[in-house]
């Protein structure tokens, strides 16, 4: 009796050209992937810096905004006095244009009155050469240290609308730049006018060092903020 044997032929599998198209597809897929994660990494970090830029302006202008609720006290009349230039009194807004201010008050609540300025610098006087906005401290006394602080870096020049707006009561603007003379009283006419403002709006646009997602538009953010002056 005979037996027939069957033999198996080759082992089936993928040919060449079949894995070489595998590969191929998975090297597209892999590229796809990676650009998507590098992606998602840049816009990452863009609105991290952001971030870090919108966290840097809301401190300034809470800053900015704590210092003009407390100008105007203690009051001339609180002493019964004219002189603007006592030591005792602060004479609130002392004088406001585009780009800067100064203010007097009682700002630390320790009974000494401070003349604070805050004005934007193009560089000269800011950390590392980039523009900033100053904080200027000084004692309201003979012999006054000044303390000057960059309160927040890399500002984009604010050109001719300027960093702070002031209004009035009825919410119309005045007029810049106002300030009295050396010597003003309470009477003088334009520290009359500085007694009408009651807000003032801050604006800036601060650059961050590095570019949005398309790669040729610097990253910037803008903020608005508006203080009121209770006490002038």
């Amino acid at each position: 009796m005979k037996i027939a044997v069957k033999t198996r032929g080759p082992a089936s599998g993928f040919s060449m050209v079949e894995t070489m198209m595998a590969v191929a597809i998975l090297v597209i897929l892999m590229i796809g992937v990676l650009h998507q994660v590098q992606k998602a990494q840049a816009n990452y970090r863009v609105e991290d810096q952001k971030l870090d830029i919108t966290q840097q302006q809301r401190e300034f202008i809470d800053m900015f905004t704590r210092d003009l609720h407390q100008v105007g006290y203690p009051s001339p009349a609180s002493f019964g006095v004219n002189a603007l230039a006592d030591t005792r009194v602060s004479a609130g807004l002392w004088s406001i244009k585009n780009n800067s201010l100064t203010i007097e008050g009682d700002l630390d609540g320790n009974g000494v009155v401070q003349i604070v300025t805050y004005a934007y610098d193009s560089g000269a006087g800011c950390p590392g050469g980039v523009a900033c906005i100053l904080r200027t401290a000084t004692p309201k006394v003979p012999g006054g240290v000044a303390v000057t602080t960059a309160v927040v870096q890399n500002v984009v020049p604010p050109g001719a609308q300027g960093i702070f707006t002031a209004y009035k009561a009825n919410g119309t603007t005045q007029g810049l730049p106002l300030g009295p003379p050396a010597g003003a009283t309470t009477g003088d006419a334009t520290y009359q006018q500085l007694r009408q403002i009651k807000n003032v709006r801050v604006t800036l646009t601060l650059l961050g060092a590095g570019r949005e997602m398309n790669g040729a538009t610097a990253i910037q953010v803008n903020m608005t903020g508006t203080a009121r002056i209770p006490n002038n």
